[in-house]
């Protein structure tokens, strides 16, 4: 029979680079530069967690509470949880998917206490196109264009 222990390589190796995509972190006061905070979408996790697990071997359950979700994540019969927060809405760009953007951030977070996505976080990760220089003091043009139509308040971003 097979245990956590016997998929952890599987399951904490970094995600394919052509699923990992960059975003805007902190912008800079002049707000022509920003960190580049790489990150890969919900459904990401869910793949390796169907490809190395196998479907019916994990289960995700979500609880709302008054500040955000905790996502209660159980891989091969261990249990993991952890906490996505509400986004601060602002009057005049309300967050109409507050509970969806907060699952996500919990799911995510349940997983890196499986090691998944955990790549994402460490000191040095690299993402795509970015380079030790771009990530600590600029993004590249074509990603802040990209993120140019948000409706998200300058400086703020969406955990996904």
């Amino acid at each position: 029979m097979r245990s956590l222990t016997d998929l952890i390589a599987d399951l904490t190796a970094p995600f394919p680079s052509d699923q990992i995509e960059l975003k805007p972190g902190a912008l800079s006061q002049s707000r022509d530069r920003a960190l580049a905070m790489a990150y890969a979408d919900s459904r990401v996790y869910h793949d390796r967690l169907d490809q190395v697990v196998g479907p019916a071997d994990w289960q995700v359950a979500f609880t709302l509470t008054p500040d955000g979700v905790v996502c209660t994540l159980s891989i091969l019969g261990v249990t993991k949880a952890d906490v996505g927060d509400f986004p601060l809405d602002y009057p005049e760009h309300p967050n109409e998917n507050r509970a969806t953007t907060a699952a996500a951030q919990a799911f995510k977070r349940a997983c890196a206490q499986f090691g998944l996505g955990r790549f994402l976080w460490r000191r040095g990760a690299s993402a795509p196109g970015s380079s030790p220089a771009t990530r600590a003091t600029g993004m590249p043009s074509s990603v802040m264009a990209s993120s140019a139509g948000s409706s998200r308040p300058p400086g703020r971003r969406r955990m996904t």
